[in-house]
């Protein structure tokens, strides 16, 4: 169990999973790199439960809906 999440945590798991077309195996390596070890499930069920940009407003999304939208409508 990964425990509590920091907000750069947070950025970072959205920048990963929207930005590049990783697998959960290659992002953990990337999140490893930088952040204390998360395992593929903590990784994926953060993002699942909690960041993914088509749950309902307010959950502690924001982050990744305002990088969904750049990647979708940016000038």
């Amino acid at each position: 169990m990964h425990g509590k999440w920091t907000d750069e945590e947070d950025f970072a798991i959205v920048a990963l999973r929207l930005g590049t077309n990783l697998s959960w195996e290659g992002i953990k390596a990337k999140f490893d790199a930088a952040f204390p070890p998360a395992n593929c499930k903590d990784l994926e069920s953060r993002w699942n439960k909690t960041l993914r940009p088509t749950l309902s407003p307010g959950l502690g999304n924001r982050t990744a809906c305002a990088f969904d939208d750049y990647r979708h409508y940016r000038p």
